[in-house]
């Protein structure tokens, strides 16, 4: 019975950890392009990117702001198409409007 406790116990940690880290993009301000933001709540989190729900600061609109990780040339080249698709899509550079 002890090492099944023990796998709950670790996993607890892991997502009490997990929670700290996204915690402290909150209030964190991003300068994209031209616009400044502060991140109101993370919407979204997975291995390779985030999604952070932000407020303009010179308004008050809030957009969604995905932070990408990039290791590699491959995943560089699968975020520039991405930004591609989405300046093609939408009026905005980088934040969509919500």
């Amino acid at each position: 019975m002890k090492k099944i406790f023990s796998k709950f116990e670790k996993n607890e940690k892991l997502e009490n950890a997990t929670t700290k880290e996204s915690s402290n993009y909150i209030g964190k301000v991003f300068v994209v392009g031209r616009s400044t933001v502060t991140v109101e709540d993370i919407l979204a989190e997975g291995g390779f990117a985030m999604v952070f729900l932000v407020k303009s600061n010179n308004g008050s609109a809030r957009y969604a702001l995905k932070r990408m990780y990039v290791n590699n040339d491959y995943d560089l080249n699968v975020a520039k198409r991405e930004i591609q698709i989405a300046v093609s899509a939408f009026s905005s550079f980088f934040l969509l409007s919500l």
